[in-house]
Protein backbone atom coordinates (compact mmCIF):
# COMPACT_ATOMS: atom_id res chain seq x y z
CA UNK A 1 0.00 0.00 0.00
CA UNK A 2 1.43 3.36 -1.02
CA UNK A 3 1.54 6.25 1.37
CA UNK A 4 -0.40 9.31 0.25
CA UNK A 5 2.86 11.24 -0.08
CA UNK A 6 4.74 9.05 -2.53
CA UNK A 7 6.50 9.86 -5.80
CA UNK A 8 4.04 7.70 -7.78
CA UNK A 9 1.14 9.86 -6.57
CA UNK A 10 2.80 12.67 -8.52
CA UNK A 11 4.20 10.76 -11.50
CA UNK A 12 0.87 9.23 -12.51
CA UNK A 13 -1.09 12.51 -12.72
CA UNK A 14 1.98 14.20 -14.19
CA UNK A 15 2.02 11.73 -17.06
CA UNK A 16 -1.74 11.54 -17.60
CA UNK A 17 -2.88 15.16 -17.23
CA UNK A 18 -1.17 16.46 -20.41
CA UNK A 19 -2.67 13.62 -22.46
CA UNK A 20 -6.13 14.24 -21.00
CA UNK A 21 -5.84 17.97 -21.71
CA UNK A 22 -4.77 17.29 -25.28
CA UNK A 23 -7.68 14.89 -25.77
CA UNK A 24 -10.07 17.47 -24.31
CA UNK A 25 -8.78 20.01 -26.81
CA UNK A 26 -9.29 17.42 -29.54
CA UNK A 27 -12.88 16.70 -28.57
CA UNK A 28 -13.89 20.36 -28.37
CA UNK A 29 -11.93 21.86 -31.25
CA UNK A 30 -11.86 18.98 -33.74
CA UNK A 31 -14.91 16.81 -33.04
CA UNK A 32 -15.05 15.43 -36.59
CA UNK A 33 -11.54 13.96 -36.39
CA UNK A 34 -10.86 10.58 -34.88
CA UNK A 35 -8.13 10.48 -32.29
CA UNK A 36 -5.67 9.00 -34.77
CA UNK A 37 -6.53 11.60 -37.43
CA UNK A 38 -6.11 14.36 -34.87
CA UNK A 39 -2.63 13.14 -33.88
CA UNK A 40 -1.65 12.85 -37.55
CA UNK A 41 -2.99 16.35 -38.21
CA UNK A 42 -1.09 18.06 -35.40
CA UNK A 43 2.07 16.23 -36.43
CA UNK A 44 1.59 17.20 -40.09
CA UNK A 45 1.13 20.91 -39.38
CA UNK A 46 4.01 20.83 -36.85
CA UNK A 47 1.84 21.55 -33.82
CA UNK A 48 2.92 18.59 -31.72
CA UNK A 49 5.64 20.37 -29.72
CA UNK A 50 3.61 23.56 -29.07
CA UNK A 51 0.49 21.59 -28.15
CA UNK A 52 2.38 19.39 -25.71
CA UNK A 53 4.09 22.45 -24.26
CA UNK A 54 0.75 24.06 -23.50
CA UNK A 55 -0.61 20.91 -21.90
CA UNK A 56 2.19 21.02 -19.35
CA UNK A 57 0.27 23.83 -17.66
CA UNK A 58 -1.87 21.07 -16.18
CA UNK A 59 1.25 19.76 -14.46
CA UNK A 60 1.86 23.22 -13.06
CA UNK A 61 -1.57 23.11 -11.46
CA UNK A 62 -0.96 19.63 -10.05
CA UNK A 63 2.43 20.71 -8.73
CA UNK A 64 1.01 23.65 -6.82
CA UNK A 65 -1.92 21.58 -5.57
CA UNK A 66 0.40 19.00 -4.07
CA UNK A 67 2.60 21.77 -2.72
CA UNK A 68 -0.41 23.41 -1.03
CA UNK A 69 -1.20 20.14 0.78
CA UNK A 70 2.47 19.64 1.73
CA UNK A 71 2.87 16.45 -0.30
CA UNK A 72 6.49 17.10 -1.17
CA UNK A 73 7.30 13.66 -2.57
CA UNK A 74 4.29 13.88 -4.87
CA UNK A 75 5.53 17.26 -6.12
CA UNK A 76 8.81 15.53 -6.94
CA UNK A 77 6.86 13.00 -8.98
CA UNK A 78 5.07 15.73 -10.92
CA UNK A 79 8.41 17.38 -11.58
CA UNK A 80 9.90 14.09 -12.85
CA UNK A 81 6.93 13.59 -15.17
CA UNK A 82 7.31 17.16 -16.43
CA UNK A 83 10.98 16.47 -17.23
CA UNK A 84 9.88 13.37 -19.15
CA UNK A 85 7.37 15.43 -21.16
CA UNK A 86 10.07 18.04 -21.72
CA UNK A 87 12.25 15.38 -23.34
CA UNK A 88 9.31 14.28 -25.50
CA UNK A 89 8.74 17.90 -26.56
CA UNK A 90 12.39 18.36 -27.50
CA UNK A 91 12.23 15.13 -29.49
CA UNK A 92 9.05 16.27 -31.26
CA UNK A 93 10.50 19.69 -31.99
CA UNK A 94 13.74 18.60 -33.55
CA UNK A 95 13.23 15.06 -34.84
CA UNK A 96 9.46 14.54 -35.03
CA UNK A 97 7.63 11.32 -34.32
Amino acid sequence: MLKKDHILWGVIPGLLLPILLLETWHSYSFPKYTTYDFWVYIETVKLMAPALSLTLLANLGAFFLFLQFKKYRATTGVLLATFFWGAVIVWAKFWGF
